[in-house]
């Protein structure tokens, strides 16, 4: 993809200094800007946050098994 779009770019450089203005422009402003992932711009997602949402849920999921066996171990 990313070389497919150095081809398309390159390719429109060389049509005129109109286009060559535009495409310094797009380059320049892709390249300052930063990428972020929120949900839904409530909070942004970053390996933080990932890392938490991963914790609670092995907890969670820890705890549901202890809970099953326990369960179990009653009706033995």
């Amino acid at each position: 993809m990313a070389k497919k779009t150095a081809e398309i770019l390159s390719r429109a450089y060389g049509k005129g200094k109109d286009y060559q203005n535009i495409i310094d422009k797009f380059l320049t402003k892709s390249i300052r800007q930063e990428t972020k992932f929120t949900a839904y711009g409530f909070f942004v997602i970053d390996n933080s946050t990932l890392f938490k949402i991963i914790s609670a849920v092995t907890t969670y999921l820890v705890i549901l098994i202890q809970f099953k066996q326990l369960e179990e171990s009653k009706n033995d």
